[in-house]
């Protein structure tokens, strides 16, 4: 992958995890194989929906998993696949990528999760114009609807910032681009904001109105009847159902 004389628009990345390891979160509700599907499904809806966006030169997806690849072609995507392993974290894959990105002079870098089957082109116009009209030194955040997680995420220059995924990585973004003096701005949005790890996000996901959002992921859910078992299923995890937007303090950005 070359990324020479492709202008100075902002790159997109998007990390895929092994998709036979992905969501072990739901392992008590689907099985490998449905999950694997699953994973795959909201891939495809995400690269659907961010495939020949014009904030972006171009798209990158990052995965050890070749199936990825396969999906990646299909949305006219560039594939990076030499990881040291199948199974390499998202801070290393995304780090990894960034290296090869920086070697060819890209400055500036969005990485989306594809676990976000109603993030819609709206929301990135939203983000991208909130990221462009910051500062020079700037990340731009979307938090998960705990405000605990790092869903989108954007920043430049690209050089000197490491992600920090994990638990509480929203916060822990934060407080290193504070340490780094980037001007932080905060951008929640309802489908960026609605990654799908629990069964209470897959119940909200379902119960969404918007129904002509994540068609992939409902096409699948419903072709190994997993609708039914999931709106009839009792929620079991420590977080409560909660809405799919954020608290007042964050609807604004800064």
């Amino acid at each position: 992958m070359s990324t020479r004389g492709t202008g100075t628009l902002m790159w997109l990345l998007l990390p895929m995890k092994a998709f036979d390891s992905a969501k072990s979160r739901l392992s008590n509700l689907l099985t490998t194989s449905e999950r694997s599907e699953l994973a795959q499904a909201m891939a495809a809806d995400v690269l659907s929906t961010v495939a020949h966006h014009p904030a972006f030169s171009r798209v990158v997806v990052c995965s050890g998993d070749q199936r990825a690849q396969t999906l990646a072609d299909a949305y006219n995507a560039d594939f990076l696949d030499d990881l040291p392993s199948e199974n390499t974290g998202l801070d290393q894959s995304v780090h990894h990528a960034v290296g090869r990105l920086l070697a060819d002079g890209v400055t500036e870098l969005t990485v989306i999760h594809c676990d976000l089957p109603l993030l819609t082109r709206t929301e990135i116009d939203h983000f991208v114009n909130i990221h462009q009209r910051g500062e020079g030194r700037s990340m731009t955040i979307t938090p998960d609807r705990r405000r605990l997680g790092t869903n989108l995420l954007a920043w430049r220059p690209l050089a000197g910032f490491s992600t920090q995924y994990g638990e509480d990585s929203f916060r822990r973004h934060c407080d290193l681009a504070h340490r780094l003096a980037l001007h932080v701005n905060f951008c929640p949005s309802p489908g960026g904001a609605l990654d799908i790890d629990t069964l209470d996000d897959l119940q909200a996901f379902l119960l969404d109105p918007r129904r002509d959002l994540g068609l992939l992921t409902r096409r699948c859910l419903a072709r190994h009847g997993l609708i039914d078992r999931i709106l009839s299923a009792r929620a079991t995890h420590e977080f409560a159902r909660v809405p799919g937007t954020l608290t007042p303090e964050l609807t604004k950005s800064s």
